[in-house]
């Protein structure tokens, strides 16, 4: 059973006065940990990624490129034809518009999920993910991959090193393979059922296919679609019964951030400022700190606090694990999402 998930969604998928879905982003973005931001070649546009971006940043939710093929009349659900070194150049040049925005806001770019029929293709043209990956590699070491389980994108980045994260749809179908299935239109669903449909994979690692067979699943992030009609109604149903069921809910950059130490894995878990402030790692300034670098933490400790406006609010690990590191100092002011301080999980 799990304990922690991330819930990532598509975001900024509109172009200028043009919208999709009945829910607005920022209704939604209180309820995920990860944002797959359009990158204008499916839906999007300069002032959308801008204000997409800033979103994410201001409520400490990771950021990923969400790259699709080039076709705004199709929404990205159509296959294009094109060899696998134009297709990954299309990607180059997406993703580097959205770091750009990034950039601009001060937070890293944490993962890249291709959109739509692109994610689709490259979950079964081994030739296209490995020379995707191979660009990651260059480019963005660090940056998540995230994919389908099982797919030749999860192969060539498990086989690359690559970061990588196993997604599960909530809003999808699944076949007996473990694939989704492909679809342009997923209509109005029941948001319970999709809840418990979701619960069920994180306690049970299985799923039920159109088939009517139960499968295995295994994944680290849960995925909606911000144009499935009844978006907000998804994720409050699926975060009401994951928290109910003691299941966290974080961005992957905190459950599966990763560093070598020696020659051996060690989970790097980041602790984010909440809101916008001064950081204190002391409750007054002749009171010893709360802790130090290198000091062990429990999920319920106090790490700091932040001052906004002459009210201050208690900063705890919200992880267990030893070693911590800061990354800002005493009185030092912070942004919301910002990373203060790492963890060895």
């Amino acid at each position: 059973m799990k304990n922690i998930v991330d819930i990532n969604c598509d975001m900024g998928e509109a172009f200028g006065r043009w919208r999709i879905g009945d829910t607005q982003d920022v209704l939604l973005i209180s309820h995920i940990s990860s944002a797959n931001i359009a990158t204008g070649f499916h839906a999007g546009d300069p002032n959308l990624i801008d204000e997409t971006v800033a979103l994410a940043a201001a409520h400490g939710v990771g950021v990923g490129a969400h790259p699709g093929y080039n076709d705004l009349q199709g929404f990205g659900r159509r296959k294009i034809l094109g060899n696998s070194k134009e297709l990954v150049n299309d990607i180059i040049y997406q993703v580097g518009a959205l770091r750009e925005f990034a950039r601009r806001h001060s937070v890293p770019v944490q993962h890249v999920k291709p959109h739509g029929a692109l994610y689709m293709e490259m979950a079964v043209n081994s030739d296209f993910a490995q020379i995707f990956v191979q660009y990651l590699r260059t480019v963005s070491p660090n940056a998540f991959v995230f994919c389908m389980g099982g797919s030749a994108t999860h192969r060539a980045a498990l086989d690359a090193g690559q970061p990588v994260v196993r997604e599960f749809y909530a809003d999808r179908d699944y076949d007996d393979s473990g694939s989704i299935v492909f679809t342009r239109d997923a209509g109005r669903p029941d948001p319970m059922v999709l809840a418990q449909k979701v619960l069920r994979a994180c306690q049970e690692g299985k799923v039920r296919t159109v088939s009517g067979n139960d499968i295995d699943i295994e994944f680290e992030s849960i995925c909606f679609h911000s144009d499935t009609l009844g978006a907000l109604d998804i994720v409050l149903s699926m975060r009401e019964l994951l928290i109910g069921a003691g299941i966290r809910i974080a961005p992957v950059s905190q459950i599966l951030g990763q560093y070598i130490c020696g020659d051996r894995p060690v989970s790097k878990i980041e602790i984010r400022s909440p809101l916008p402030g001064t950081f204190y790692r002391a409750s007054a300034p002749d009171a010893p700190p709360f802790k130090t670098d290198g000091d062990d933490v429990s999920e319920a400790e106090t790490i700091g606090v932040i001052e906004v406006m002459k009210t201050f609010q208690e900063v705890t690990a919200g992880v267990t694990g030893k070693a911590i590191t800061f990354l800002v100092d005493n009185e030092e002011p912070v942004m919301a999402g910002q990373v203060i301080a790492e963890v060895e999980a």
